[in-house]
């Protein structure tokens, strides 16, 4: 999902308030850029992995994260009419997003996504990767979409990566994104076409 981000003003650690952490407010423009800009929160880049990205997992507290990286940026991402809490950290070379389900102490992080080239699977795969390249190594993959403010993603996923997912760069055309989610054929997307973000989410439960 394409997301503009807003109002992410705030960096804080431990242990002010758990709701306090996000800016009231939910107004100011805040570009991808910002996001590179999060505090470290350890200073190794770990690998990227189905289920977790260093110390970072899907469904974790806000507790949890506080704990595991004292300082963060807190801000507001906004898809549409929606306002998403969102909190991002820097682990080595890679810059991190976190979307919470709310702003409390108990909101839980449903997807962590990072755009930073330096993310890397064990095997060499993240940002800035050719799905050809990715398709030859581990197959054919699952492909979906998602539209936002009229523009839509395609999204490749594979079996042997469950709760990893990755947003292919492509023209934003609804109609091509929709002929690809139907007949789930590589070959029309670009040739070139190359991974932007990674993305965690829980495993589906089967």
């Amino acid at each position: 999902m394409i997301y503009l981000f807003v109002a992410f003003l705030t960096m804080l650690s431990l242990p002010a308030a758990a709701h306090a952490q996000w800016p009231k407010d939910k107004s100011q423009f805040f570009g991808p850029d910002a996001v590179a800009a999060a505090p470290v929160c350890k200073p190794e880049t770990p690998p990227l992995a189905p289920g977790a990205l260093g110390p970072l997992k899907p469904n974790m507290t806000l507790r949890d994260l506080q704990t595991a990286c004292p300082k963060a940026a807190f801000g507001w991402v906004t898809s549409e009419s929606d306002e998403t809490p969102i909190a991002a950290v820097k682990l080595g070379d890679v810059a991190v997003a976190l979307e919470f389900t709310e702003p409390k102490a108990a909101g839980r992080a449903y997807r962590i996504s990072t755009q930073s080239p330096k993310a890397r699977t064990a095997d060499g795969f993240g940002p800035g990767v050719a799905l050809a390249a990715m398709s030859k190594a581990w197959g054919k993959p699952t492909l979906s979409m998602d539209s936002v403010g009229g523009q839509c993603s395609t999204y490749a996923e594979w079996a042997k990566q469950a709760g990893l997912s990755f947003r292919i760069d492509t023209d934003g055309d609804c109609d091509k994104a929709e002929k690809v989610q139907k007949t789930q054929n590589v070959n029309q997307l670009p040739r070139d076409a190359k991974v932007v973000e990674a993305i965690l989410t829980a495993p589906r439960k089967k």
